[in-house]
């Protein structure tokens, strides 16, 4: 089956056989989906499973499911205040499906019944019946079925598009409470101009974060807030991106070093800020907050869609759509901060997957225990695994190793740099205190982190500092999982 094809029946297979507040892991979604595709392996199927979830975590279908604190489980939650429009689509899509003229609302929530606004978004009956009611497709929310009347989802879906694009919302009258919401509302934005997206604002760093393979700090400030250093953490392994409201100039070249400065060209129409205004006002008092939301929407579309410049530790360059930022960071102005980081070998930066935090034992002992370069060749020649193995090689493709896995040249290779510094570092100390002493690589240059890559680097590292560190007044001259690796990997999070 098709990796994208195998990826939608997982999709359709969440919203069919998982049911509403109930907590799931990754190892239950396989379980259920093993017993619909029984001619899958179990293996075969949790890739599929791991990239839905992820697409959950990253993307605006995040709302479909909440999780625990720890992220390692999901919940599917009921939605009743989705868009008139999105629930006539769902329900008019799914009688295209089923070749249906005429619908029961009561049919829509059997246990045996695919699709439909239910099991996507378990929005409840009585919200539903409005819902269609608001869009057209019932004449009363009382109405029990549902005629298509020949309306078709194309035109559903082109029509709420126009509804998006074109609606034009009237300027509410504001009563004294609003007038002093609003008052107060300016004054903040002009400190804080990411506050003029509302409840939105998490949509748009969203869309700004995008596939970036890093974790991106958004920050939304003023040129006054360029030069201020406390907004910003920029040693450790996430990156700072503050998107600049109002024209810069080249003095921004020596701003905060390792902080991503974006200076866009889209400038938002005054009559259309000041209509979002009163709309944000109005809703704060009334908790009418559609008008606001559309709006904000908008305004986010024609950001997303503008030029932009960025400007990072003296150097400077342009971007043709503010949406396609996370890539142009992935593929190179991440590299102008971490120097000597993962993302500088083009086969990491290729696999998102490689980049998932997490606890890789397998990962650990390939780098750590393997004994020689063909038994770590056969352990890292198939599946995600064998993208580590750029690790050691060098740009051409060539082992930066010997057969007993020992640096061998001189390449200018992230690992040895890695490599040499914790040497010189460590042998200089009188008593090592792991893993402290390790923690210079979660920072530029390097910004090794709690994934795949940062613990076969580390794993590596740690393999070739026996001989070289004191620990406890002891020359370490081997290094055990369960006890050293175990302590440094698991529980310190690069």
């Amino acid at each position: 089956m098709d990796r994208t094809l195998l990826r939608f029946t997982c999709c359709s297979l969440i919203c069919d056989e998982t049911d509403f507040e109930r907590e799931l892991t990754g190892d239950d979604l396989v379980e259920i989906f093993s017993k619909s595709l029984p001619d899958l392996k179990r293996t075969t199927i949790k890739n599929p499973v791991l990239a839905v979830l992820n697409m959950f975590k990253l993307s605006r279908l995040g709302m479909l499911v909440s999780y625990d604190e720890r992220g390692r489980e999901i919940m599917r939650v009921h939605l009743n205040s989705i868009e008139p429009h999105v629930a006539a689509y769902a329900v008019i899509r799914f009688m295209e499906e089923e070749g249906l003229q005429e619908i029961r609302i009561g049919d829509l929530y059997t246990e045996n019944t695919p699709g439909g606004p239910f099991k996507l978004f378990g929005t409840q009956e009585p919200h539903l019946r409005n819902l269609l009611h608001d869009a057209g497709l019932l004449t009363s929310p009382e109405d029990e079925v549902i005629v298509s009347h020949d309306t078709g989802s194309k035109k559903l879906l082109d029509d709420f598009k126009d509804y998006l694009l074109n609606h034009t919302t009237e300027r509410p009258e504001l009563d004294a409470e609003a007038r002093e919401v609003k008052r107060k509302l300016i004054e903040s934005i002009k400190d804080k101009p990411g506050e003029l997206f509302g409840d939105e604002i998490d949509t748009l760093n969203g869309f700004l974060t995008g596939s970036s393979l890093r974790d991106l700090r958004i920050h939304h400030i003023t040129r006054e807030d360029i030069y201020n250093s406390e907004l910003f953490r920029p040693q450790d392994n996430s990156i700072d991106v503050a998107m600049v409201y109002g024209r810069i100039e080249d003095s921004i070249m020596d701003g905060v070093q390792n902080v991503i400065y974006v200076s866009m060209e889209w400038q938002p129409d005054v009559d259309e800020v000041e209509l979002l205004i009163d709309c944000m006002a109005h809703a704060e008092v009334s908790g009418e907050r559609g008008a606001a939301r559309r709006l904000s929407l908008k305004l986010i579309g024609d950001m997303m869609e503008s030029g932009f410049r960025w400007h990072v530790n003296g150097e400077s360059g342009h971007g043709e759509k503010l949406y396609q930022l996370s890539e142009i960071i992935n593929n190179s102005i991440s590299m102008k901060i971490f120097t000597r980081g993962p993302e500088t070998i083009p086969e990491l930066r290729g696999n998102r997957n490689l980049w998932r935090r997490g606890n890789y034992r397998k990962v650990y002992e390939i780098f750590l225990l393997s004994r020689t370069l063909n038994e770590f060749r056969s352990k890292t020649g198939k599946g995600l695994i064998s993208f580590l193995s750029y690790l050691l090689r060098d740009s051409g493709g060539d082992w930066i190793v010997d057969d007993c896995l020992r640096l061998r040249g001189e390449s200018d290779h992230p690992v040895r740099r890695m490599l040499e510094e914790t040497v010189e570092r460590l042998s200089m100390a009188d008593d090592v205190k792991l893993p402290e002493a390790l923690r210079f690589l979660s920072e530029p240059p390097y910004g090794l982190r709690a994934d795949m890559i940062g613990h076969a680097a580390v794993s590596f590292i740690l393999r070739n500092l026996k001989g070289h560190i004191i620990i406890n007044g002891r020359i370490i001259e081997e290094i055990e999982y369960d006890g050293d690796v175990k302590e440094i990997l698991y529980n310190f999070d690069f």
